[in-house]
């Protein structure tokens, strides 16, 4: 790949989750915080992950975003460094939530005919 490559697929990542916590946050997670502490309040560790990856994925967008508009030159290891402080919260989050969204956590809550009134569809 080349670097102007790897800065624009760097960026549309960034977008991308963004967008993606952002619809988590404001679609889904209210919903399951009804019978998940989970997803609420104090206990609400995924959203705390997501504070954590965005102040890490502001730095590593506003790198690339840098590099896009040629104010710096792209180089790999100042990419790297943007995105190891946030890589292993991100890796966590990841196995985290598809442990609390999978369905085994999710019997302990709710019944099959909440599941499928929930106005979540994928």
């Amino acid at each position: 790949m080349s670097s102007e490559q790897i800065v624009r697929e760097g960026l549309f990542f960034c977008y991308r989750l963004t967008n993606h916590h952002d619809i988590e946050e404001t679609q889904f997670f209210p919903v399951l915080a009804r019978k998940m502490p989970e997803f609420s309040g104090q206990d609400a560790v995924l959203l705390e992950q997501h504070r954590q990856i965005h102040h890490g994925l502001q730095g590593m967008q506003g790198y690339l975003e840098s590099c896009r508009s040629r104010k710096e030159q792209f180089d790999p290891s100042t990419l790297k460094r943007k995105m190891d402080p946030w890589g292993k919260v991100l890796m966590l989050h990841l196995d985290q939530e598809v442990e609390m969204l999978g369905a085994e956590n999710m019997r302990k809550c709710w019944t099959r005919d909440e599941m499928l009134g929930l106005p979540i569809r994928v």
